[in-house]
């Protein structure tokens, strides 16, 4: 709960615990769970002169990226949700 006291070692077993979960930046109700601790923008353009691309000139890694949103895109990550699930 909010504000209780927590030993380092438990909240090293929480972090460990949510990095297991499909969506590990948002509790249940969607509240942020992780406040960033890089900048995010510099990182972005330290990674964009890198320049990570196939022979063909594609690009091979788009992490950082944000992904337009689209109901495919949706469908594939709520049946990758749906696979942690155990039966």
């Amino acid at each position: 709960m909010f504000g209780d006291s927590l030993l380092p070692s438990e909240c090293s077993l929480i972090v460990e615990e949510l990095k297991q979960t499909s969506l590990c930046f948002q509790c249940a109700h969607g509240r942020p769970t992780t406040a960033p601790l890089v900048n995010l923008e510099a990182l972005h353009g330290q990674i964009a002169k890198m320049q990570v691309r196939d022979d063909e000139g594609r690009e091979l890694w788009h992490g950082l990226c944000r992904q337009g949103v689209s109901l495919e895109r949706a469908s594939l990550r709520l049946r990758a949700a749906a696979d942690e699930i155990p039966s």
